[in-house]
């Protein structure tokens, strides 16, 4: 019996669903797929391209251009008179205190006077000129041989002087702009001004060379100076005058790399 369709008709109606099939795909999906493709590229380019730095913080002190002298009592006594407030100019030489001797018995000396006490009084004088920056005796106060007296910073402006690591020194530089935090001034005031580098030590110095702060610092240090913009800072209570001895906290900027560089080395 002869078939009604061609055998051909009959294979392509057999086999219509059979190959590949093909939806469209909606005007939205391909305009995330652009978005998504464009942010990866920018944020490529910007790994690729951007640069970073880590800031590096360090620690010093204001100090006058030729330190500061503690003044010591000379013999162990009492401090009968103080003859200088914080805060006032004297000349090297200049009458800070008056210290009396303890006789062999252990009791005070007489405080009648200079001219009664012959031998036993001593006057306690500024071995340099500069500024009372502090007062740590008080009259009636006990005192044994070398107490401190009295703190004098030298004539001069006041300059930051900075410890800094070996590994941060060399992102500091004569003329670099450095940004200044003080944070022990009165009533806890901080404050913040712009100082700039006008002296970095060409070699390290050991704990041992750092003098009366090496006790601040655990390894070879640079020194650092930084002039001030002014010898006073502002602050919400008002204007305050800078006194040797203020901590101070610098911020250094790091070495500047690549963000793609940075993720490299994180994960090797």
């Amino acid at each position: 019996m002869q078939s009604l369709f061609r055998p051909e008709a009959i294979a392509h109606a057999t086999g219509r669903l059979d190959g590949a099939v093909l939806l469209p795909a909606p005007r939205a999906a391909w305009g995330v797929i652009a978005t998504l493709a464009a942010a990866l590229g920018i944020a490529a380019w910007i790994a690729a391209t951007a640069t970073y730095s880590r800031p590096q913080s360090v620690s010093g002190w204001l100090t006058p251009p030729d330190d500061v002298a503690r003044v010591v009592a000379p013999l162990p006594g009492t401090v009968v008179a103080l003859l200088v407030a914080e805060g006032d100019q004297v000349a090297a030489g200049a009458s800070l205190a008056r210290v009396a001797g303890t006789d062999r018995l252990g009791t005070a000396a007489s405080r009648s006077g200079i001219e009664d006490l012959s031998g036993t009084v001593q006057v306690v004088a500024a071995p340099i000129g500069g500024r009372i920056e502090a007062l740590t005796a008080r009259v009636g106060q006990s005192v044994s041989h070398g107490d401190t007296v009295a703190v004098i910073a030298a004539d001069g402006e006041l300059m930051a002087e900075l410890l800094v690591s070996p590994r941060i020194a060399g992102l500091v530089a004569t003329g670099q702009t450095l940004p200044l935090e003080y944070d022990s001034l009165p009533f806890g005031r901080r404050a913040v001004q712009e100082g700039t580098v006008i002296d970095v030590s060409r070699t390290p110095l050991a704990p041992e060379e750092i003098g009366r702060h090496r006790t601040a610092v655990g390894g070879p240090v640079f020194r650092v100076r930084v002039r001030l913009p002014d010898q006073r800072v502002l602050t919400e209570a008002g204007s305050v005058q800078l006194r040797a001895g203020t901590l101070v906290t610098a911020v250094v900027a790091g070495h500047r790399r690549i963000i793609f560089e940075s993720l490299f080395d994180r994960t090797r």
